[in-house]
């Protein structure tokens, strides 16, 4: 389980009668804290990107206040499963439109291949885009108050 610190900025209630919790983490990252961090190129973006917050919306177990310090994990199996998800099926759908274009249709030519692969790479974002937005085990989890 990988486990963040999180402070809950808002709580709210939506039309089903949901509670839900907003939850900010700010990111953090290991990197810059080598001898070499000040020319390294990793560093200078690491410097640019640091103090950035991430917001979640998660149910709310019923007892958070506004201002509480909390903390939220996800399964590391659900997080590779996702990352597999969101970085494989576009690159796949790439791949197979623009082999399936190229044997299908040879006439269209190396553009075609090149628009066909395209359309199935925007095809793959768009699948994952329509899959269920809130899936469970996706979700990270209020662990502790």
């Amino acid at each position: 389980m990988l486990i963040e610190q999180g402070i809950v900025n808002r709580l709210e209630t939506d039309t089903r009668g949901q509670q839900w919790a907003w939850i900010s983490i700010q990111r953090k990252s290991t990197c810059g804290h080598c001898e070499s961090s000040g020319s390294c190129g990793t560093g200078a973006l690491n410097s640019y990107f640091a103090d950035r917050t991430q917001a979640l919306r998660l149910p709310n177990p019923g007892n958070l206040a506004a201002g509480q310090a909390v903390r939220i994990g996800i399964e590391e199996n659900a997080l590779l499963q996702a990352s597999f998800l969101v970085y494989l099926l576009p690159l796949l759908s790439l791949f197979i439109s623009g082999a399936l274009v190229q044997s299908g249709l040879p006439a269209l030519g190396e553009g075609g291949v090149i628009v066909a692969a395209a359309a199935g790479l925007a095809l793959g974002f768009f699948f994952i885009r329509r899959l269920p937005a809130r899936k469970t085990r996706f979700q990270p989890v209020i662990l502790s108050e």
